[in-house]
């Protein structure tokens, strides 16, 4: 009785190690019939722009819309990708197409504040190469000032549809940004903070044409709304 009992003890063994012995031939066959995985073809055309928006505190900025666009003609987007910070600043935005772009943050009440060369980011532009990931961009957004006022001819009389234009006191750049005088001679410019030269364009109204600029000391929250231009 004993023998038998061994005998089958020994069979089930067998039997156990053959079946073992199929299941590793049978894995190694689909190991080598699968071959080594290759990363997404689609991911290898790609570039990955992740990172992360704060305000001028250097404190995470949530919110905030964070664009990458490529304009055609008449300054109409032909390719948008965007991603939306969440309470930590960060913003993801994976599998851009090579190409260069231009960036945009928005975010009521804030201004982008255009970074020096970094990366792969120069002022408001980006510039992604296929393969490239970057996890740490770091952008920046600051209050905005408003610059109010009048623009008045010299008898006092407004002078409407004429152009303002500011630009940073310190900037070498043709950067002006300009608004147009509504029928009261009024407008209006939202900018960074900073000290501002200001001038007028009132071609249609006074054959002068360009009016000297003016100096104007900004700080955020405040805005000269008795600003008159003669």
């Amino acid at each position: 009785m004993i023998r038998k009992i061994s005998a089958y003890i020994r069979c089930l063994s067998l039997k156990s190690y053959l079946l073992f012995l199929v299941v590793v031939l049978s894995a190694s066959a689909l190991t080598a019939q699968a071959g080594p995985k290759s990363p997404p073809a689609a991911h290898a055309e790609t570039a990955d722009f992740l990172g992360t928006v704060v305000d001028a505190a250097e404190k995470p900025l949530e919110g905030v819309h964070v664009t990458l666009t490529i304009y055609g003609r008449e300054h109409q987007a032909t390719v948008t990708y965007g991603s939306m910070s969440n309470e930590k600043g960060r913003f993801s935005i994976p599998e851009v197409a090579a190409g260069t772009y231009e960036l945009e943050l928005e975010k009521r009440g804030y201004l982008m504040v255009p970074p020096e060369k970094s990366g792969p980011v120069s002022g408001t532009s980006v510039r992604l190469k296929a393969g490239e990931r970057f996890a740490d961009v770091a952008l920046r957004m600051a209050r905005r000032a408003l610059i109010t006022g009048r623009l008045l001819d010299e008898s006092g009389e407004p002078l409407p549809r004429a152009h303002v234009a500011a630009k940073s006191a310190g900037s070498i750049n043709n950067d002006w940004q300009v608004a147009i005088t509504d029928d009261q001679g009024a407008f209006r410019l939202s900018v960074l903070p900073g000290k501002y030269l200001i001038t007028a364009d009132a071609s249609s109204h006074m054959p002068a044409g360009l009016r000297p600029p003016i100096l104007i000391s900004n700080r955020s929250g405040w805005a000269p709304t008795s600003s008159k231009f003669r």
